[in-house]
């Protein structure tokens, strides 16, 4: 396909995706819309209107019906006679819908049968009915929300964003003003976030309040100040925020976060808890120990995957082999969940009333923070928080996006977007930075922002995928096939021509002046170019005893000093290099075998090495010197500090 010709109407924001004017020129069919499918050598159009309209015919019988529980509606929320037909309803529209979509995919079978079986795409006709679905689900979830009497006559989120970790539903525990807790962790943010919304809409419905409770742990994979000092004061932000829009905001502590939230939710008297979603091994075992605890105390608990475009339980049920496989099944779930946010401000619950809270200590918290983890420095340039997120964005599609092609040298950085920080913190959602670099993407940097959509939605979703149905994401182990594991074993004894300690890694004493330079940007600026992170990883493996001991090294020097570290894209980057995830064979040599191998001279001529030496010894430089200007910055960019602080002080 070739993505510069796509004419983005039917996605806004997604590229790769053509219009229904284009798919007629191809024959291939766009998600989402009811098509009318272009066979080879057969089209009966009549029996594409008749799908069409058998799939248009979503209407809710609305007869008397007693009321009853959907979505956490329970009784009289002061909207009684407009509400006390709509479960029932409710329940009529997904029928409706359900019937309705069989007659569409009945239709489609004479159409198939006409133009012979062995005339029509088998992608053609998956497309079809996901189109013909997807359409129908959307009438029918817009029917359902008018009915609910949503905001803009839609509901915050669809059902299908979020799953019961409990037996219990909110449906069946959460009762007329007990407060709905949003237990926060890994997006930290009030904007743009799902998981939020979701407990917002639960509250709605009951006529609720929403806590936020966040649980500080005194230490998580090797974070250092550096990674804590960044969390607590974008969190110290949020609170301001939070409270502006009639949220409550408060912390637990300690290394157990699902007893103490647990603890929190039955103090509070809460109902119903909601999470956000995480891969990775000790994410998913504290909302495990939560499900259980809360279960056990009557209270529902519920996971949204806010980190995601699409929930990574629905995006695929199993372990990917790569981009490849995994951006198809993206593709055709867009419709469903890549839209816009709703404006959290614009949804009205009620306001804790309960016990106040206990006054969050925050300079004493950072003060604390940053001297248990002081052997890791705070960088100087990066600024925490929504704020500084959403500036860096803007200042990245706006500015920089057109230099996005330019990404693969290291010399260039202002190419790269800088955003990970904030996205690994969940300070910034992924898919606003979709929404918005779409929305400033223009014909000159359609090819710019096709690569940076990739990268943002495809690949970091891939990690998570890898995360999710890898457990041993961070082992050899964790390597699903075994021609990489077998080839690694082979050459495990080969020579090596350097052996370094971890020391000797941490401090770039190795006789290679480009991987050095790439450790002490890591080091002192907390991050390291994209490119660079495979050349350091893979030499890594070179230089190390085998290849247990490199990976464990690498993933060590990524959690301990980049502010994106512990994160799904750092575990699956470092197994990319060094075992071969989501990669292929190639020529065997010794040490690497058939992992790809990537060598000095390489990078000598993709970019200049001397000039992203000088780079980094500037950075080094400001880093030292306590300097927040932009050569300090391994992304060389400004963050407009400024506004910041008005926008700050506006709040407080």
């Amino acid at each position: 396909m070739d993505q510069s010709a796509c004419e983005y109407t039917q996605y806004p924001c997604v590229p790769g995706v053509r219009s229904s004017t284009s798919a007629s020129r191809t024959g291939s069919i766009a998600p989402r819309r009811l098509p009318q499918p272009s066979v080879r050598g057969v089209h009966d159009a009549s029996d594409d209107a008749d799908a069409s309209d058998d799939a248009r015919k979503v209407a809710p019988r609305r007869a008397s019906c007693p009321s009853g529980d959907v979505r956490g509606v329970n009784g009289d929320d002061g909207a009684a006679a407009q509400r006390a037909f709509a479960p029932r309803c409710a329940r009529d529209i997904v029928l409706d819908a359900t019937r309705a979509r069989h007659r569409a995919t009945r239709a489609w079978r004479g159409v198939e049968a006409r133009a012979r079986i062995c005339d029509v795409s088998a992608q053609t006709k998956k497309h079809f009915i996901h189109g013909a679905r997807g359409a129908i689900h959307r009438r029918a979830f817009d029917r359902f929300s008018r009915a609910m009497g949503a905001p803009n006559g839609r509901l915050c989120v669809p059902s299908s964003r979020a799953r019961a970790l409990t037996k219990l539903t909110s449906k069946t525990t959460a009762t007329g003003g007990a407060p709905v807790m949003y237990w926060m962790s890994r997006d930290q943010r009030v904007d743009d976030n799902w998981a939020l919304l979701r407990a917002m809409d639960i509250a709605r419905a009951n006529d609720a309040p929403v806590v936020i409770a966040f649980n500080v742990l005194t230490k998580f994979l090797g974070a250092g100040a550096r990674q804590f000092g960044f969390m607590l004061r974008g969190l110290r932000e949020l609170e301001l925020k939070a409270k502006r829009v009639g949220l409550e905001f408060t912390m637990t502590y300690g290394d157990d976060p699902a007893a103490a939230i647990a603890a929190l939710a039955r103090e509070i008297g809460a109902k119903v808890v909601v999470c956000d979603f995480s891969p990775l091994r000790d994410g998913l075992a504290w909302r495990k120990a939560l499900a259980v605890t809360c279960e056990g105390h009557g209270i529902a608990v519920e996971e949204c995957d806010a980190h995601n475009v699409v929930p990574c339980w629905l995006a695929s049920d199993k372990l990917e082999v790569g981009a490849r496989t995994l951006r198809g099944r993206l593709a055709k779930r867009y419709g469903e969940f890549l839209n816009e946010f709703p404006d959290v401000a614009s949804v009205e619950i009620a306001r804790y009333a309960g016990k106040p809270f206990e006054a969050i200590k925050w300079d004493a918290l950072i003060e604390e923070a940053l001297t248990r983890g002081a052997a890791v420095p705070e960088v100087s340039w990066a600024v925490p928080g929504e704020a500084a997120g959403k500036a860096v964005l803007d200042d990245f599609v706006n500015n920089r996006m057109r230099l996005y092609e330019s990404r693969n040298d290291p010399v260039k950085s202002r190419a790269l977007s800088g955003l990970s920080p904030w996205l690994h913190f969940g300070q910034i959602s992924g898919q606003r930075c979709a929404l918005d670099a779409k929305k400033a993407s223009t014909a000159s940097t359609a090819k710019a922002y096709e690569g940076f959509f990739e990268e943002l939605v495809v690949r970091r979703e891939l990690s998570d995928n890898f995360c999710y149905y890898s457990p041993n994401y961070d082992k050899i182990q964790g390597q699903k096939y075994d021609w990489a594991k077998d080839t690694l074993k082979a050459h495990a004894s080969d020579k090596r021509e350097h052996v370094y300690t971890l020391e000797q890694f941490q401090r770039a004493k190795t006789h290679d002046d480009l991987w050095n330079a790439a450790q002490r940007e890591l080091r002192y600026g907390g991050k390291m170019h994209g490119f660079m992170r495979m050349y350091w990883a893979k030499k890594i493996l070179e230089w190390t005893e085998s290849p247990e001991q490199a990976l464990e090294f690498a993933i060590w020097l990524n959690d301990t000093y980049s502010l994106d570290g512990r994160d799904p894209s750092g575990y699956v980057g470092c197994m990319w290099s060094i075992v071969g995830v989501h990669d292929q064979g190639w020529k065997e040599r010794e040490v690497f075998g058939k992992i790809r191998y990537m060598a000095y001279h390489g990078c000598a001529k993709k970019f200049s090495i001397p000039d992203y030496i000088a780079r980094v010894n500037a950075l080094v430089k400001a880093a030292k010197a306590g300097s927040n200007e932009v050569a300090a910055n391994p992304g060389l960019f400004t963050i407009n500090t400024d506004s910041l602080l008005k926008k700050r002080k506006t709040m407080d």
